[in-house]
């Protein structure tokens, strides 16, 4: 199963649905296996600042991430 974030989709739409998906996984999955699932669905540039987050500071640093590129502090790598 794959799931991407839609270009329209906001960061939290995304994990919402994400999550909702994720959760119907048998067996459970643990909190570091969901962490690395999400982060793998993102490039590279978000990759590196998720690794040894939770879940929810996942999101919370996508957002931030999200809202440096589009003050175009920082470009998005494709």
């Amino acid at each position: 199963m794959v799931i991407e974030k839609n270009n329209k989709e906001i960061i939290r739409e995304y994990a919402h649905r994400w999550k909702n998906k994720i959760m119907h996984v048998q067996p459970p999955l643990w909190e570091k296996e969901i962490v690395t699932l999400f982060a793998n669905t993102f490039k590279s540039l978000y990759y590196k600042h998720l690794i040894g987050s939770s879940y929810v500071v996942v999101v919370v640093i996508i957002e931030i991430i999200e809202q440096t590129i589009r003050a175009s502090r920082i470009s998005k790598l494709v």
